[in-house]
């Protein structure tokens, strides 16, 4: 046990940390990409997916080149891994007659989907359907929010690393936080791995542009070399800070994923879940009771006896601090989102590549809102409704958990399509009687469907089946008007609106895009 300085002792809060004391293993791994490309601004409309070599830099001619490359870690590397290091390894094949001007290489992470292609040689190939360009994300009609992809919306504004090159020859993007953090949080949500941009971080200067060998080049391809951590090795509480609601609890080794664990008495021996386990080593805990315990395991040990174990579909259990959960308390739900956006339905523009976002969700109480008709957008809803990222969206579901508002976050990976049906599972608690669940419509600036605080407790019993008409919402953070429109930032930002025009009325009629349909399961 810690000792908290007396100062502290008005909370009547103790913590304690219980650590494996197991040696920790690293271990490495080399991985080669799954996919890479060049966006060419001297070609706009041509795919280089299929190249020997990749391109950075901008020209003698002042075009700009940028490269994109992605990295599957599913089978490489333990969900359960610590990422200890990560580090780029290129080789430059190719260089100016001149010998060209040195710079330095970044690479930044990228936010929207991309698809490597199958274009050759050194301009490459008309985009096929579904390819990308320096113009597209998906050719024909899914356009970048601007030529080659804007740093600040398609990619990160920040390098996660970069490292000078010169002349011919290897170059290797050393490991920083940043970039072992990237791949950590891919292997945590492997929908969120759309890659990295590598480009020059100064494009005003000509002649940088260098080839370097892509995955087509089996002898010369890029390697990511990973190192990462097996097993445990101590965990250390390093910090307590308390306020008259919350607790922030810092810690260092272990390996992640780990999991917060409270109860009110140190007699009690049921430990409950605070918040999701998390590959984080901070975490923020709501001030339940005068008194409280408190400690930090390793997730695969830290079930308690009282949670819910995840359920099919990708969905996840957490209880919040303070819930008791037993079989009357809790049941078990099944959601089918059927779509019905397809160009017979919805024919005024339908795009080429249509698709809806994952699914994402949550069970929650009142006085727990993650949007609504009239309210403005989190975060977590401008990156759902204008890129399809669900990340910040969990986060803000979990931090709900945390202050004991939400009962569970759930999730269904991977687009949709825009015909078809899906399903995903989830736990409700009759403390946590409401579901909110959002999915975004794909392509379109930032519109999206869902439901916001359904109850599925009606007159003190649980809903056997409950169906929702979707309409489609526009989340006011974008002035796109069309599938295809231009990123255009809307300020200051718009509230949550029901679309009642374009594309959601045909012939002067609302046409919905699907249904939920929540099914409790015996």
């Amino acid at each position: 046990m810690n000792r908290i300085p007396p100062s502290t002792w008005s909370f009547a809060l103790i913590l304690l940390v219980l650590a494996s004391v197991l040696q920790a293993r690293s271990e490495t791994v080399v991985l080669t990409p799954s996919a890479d490309t060049t966006l060419h601004e001297k070609f706009p409309g041509n795919n280089l997916g299929a190249n020997a070599d990749l391109s950075a830099g901008t020209v003698s001619t002042g075009e700009k080149t940028r490269a994109l490359l992605k990295f599957d870690l599913a089978g490489k590397i333990p969900t359960n891994a610590t990422i200890v290091s990560a580090q780029l390894k290129l080789q430059i094949i190719r260089q100016p007659s001149s010998g060209g001007a040195s710079g330095v290489l970044q690479l930044n992470r990228v936010r929207r989907m991309w698809v490597e292609g199958v274009g050759k040689s050194l301009i490459g190939e008309p985009a096929n359907t579904g390819e990308t360009t320096w113009a597209l994300t998906m050719s024909p009609g899914m356009p970048w929010s601007e030529g080659g992809g804007s740093f600040g919306s398609d990619f990160a504004s920040t390098p996660s690393a970069s490292a000078s090159f010169g002349g011919l020859g290897s170059v290797t993007i050393p490991s920083s936080r940043e970039l072992a953090a990237d791949v950590q949080s891919w292997l945590a949500d492997p929908g969120g791995n759309l890659g990295w941009v590598l480009a020059v971080n100064d494009e005003n200067v000509r002649e940088s542009a260098r080839r370097i060998a892509s995955r087509e080049d089996p002898t010369r391809a890029p390697q990511l070399v990973v190192e990462y951590i097996l097993g445990s090795n101590e965990l250390r509480l390093d910090s307590i800070s308390l306020t008259a609601t919350h607790a922030l609890l810092s810690w260092s080794g272990g390996t992640a994923p780990f999991q917060v664990q409270r109860k009110s008495r140190l007699g009690d021996d049921s430990w409950v879940n605070v918040g999701e386990a998390t590959s984080n080593r901070v975490f923020q805990s709501a001030l339940i009771d005068s008194t409280g315990f408190y400690r930090v395991r390793l997730a695969d040990s830290a079930a308690p006896t009282n949670s819910n174990p995840s359920t099919p579909g990708g969905s996840s259990t957490n209880t919040p601090p303070g819930t008791a959960t037993n079989s009357l308390d809790t049941a078990e739900y099944e959601v089918a989102f059927k779509s019905e956006w397809t160009s017979a339905t919805h024919p005024q523009e339908y795009p080429i590549g249509a698709h809806w976002s994952p699914l994402v969700g949550g069970t929650h109480r009142a006085s727990a809102v993650f949007w609504e008709g009239g309210g403005l957008a989190s975060r977590g809803i401008e990156d759902m409704a204008e890129v399809g990222s669900i990340v910040n969206l969990r986060n803000e579901i979990n931090a709900a958990i945390g202050l004991g508002t939400a009962f569970n976050v759930f999730t269904r990976p991977g687009s949709i399509p825009g015909n078809g049906t899906v399903f995903t599972s989830f736990t409700m608690h009759r403390d946590f009687p409401l579901v909110t669940l959002v999915t975004m419509i794909a392509p379109s600036p930032d519109w999206f469907t869902g439901v916001h605080g359904i109850s599925l407790r009606e007159n003190g019993a649980w809903v056997e089946t409950k169906t929702v008409v979707l309409n489609l919402y526009d989340a006011g953070t974008d002035s796109g008007r069309s599938y295809a429109s231009l990123d255009s930032d809307t300020q200051p930002r718009e509230r949550i609106r029901q679309i009642t025009g374009f594309p959601a009325s045909v012939n002067g009629q609302l046409v919905p895009f699907g249904t939920f349909t929540f099914k409790r399961k015996k």
